[in-house]
């Protein structure tokens, strides 16, 4: 299993602001431009989705943040659910992800 963390990388003399996304098992990084017309979770879900098309990642996708991630995840809306007909996971599927994404928050934390 792989994870994208992003980041935003403020203007310098040279490049203006930015988001980059980096894969937990490094390699390749990704950033793109600041858009001031999208709110501040669907910049960082762009930045993620460049890097996966980057990767070749086609397979689904789970969105949380380092202060949500224990609560519970959001699920992109734009990325495919075979399973379930193309939309997000609901009901006793969605508790589910959210039980193991607490758990492998809980695992990285070491509680």
């Amino acid at each position: 299993m792989q994870s994208i963390t992003t980041k935003y990388m403020g203007a310098t003399n040279s490049r203006g602001s930015r988001i980059k996304a980096t894969p937990s098992g490094g390699g390749k990084s990704v950033s793109i431009p600041y858009d001031h017309g999208l709110d501040t979770n669907e910049k960082h879900h762009a930045a993620a989705k460049a890097l996966a098309k980057k990767m070749g990642w086609d397979k689904p996708m789970l969105a949380g943040s380092s202060e949500t991630v224990a609560g519970a995840a959001e699920m992109l809306r734009k990325w495919p659910w075979p399973r379930t007909g193309g939309e997000p996971p609901t009901g006793p599927a969605l508790k589910a992800l959210r039980e193991r994404m607490e758990r492998m928050a809980r695992e990285r934390n070491g509680t």
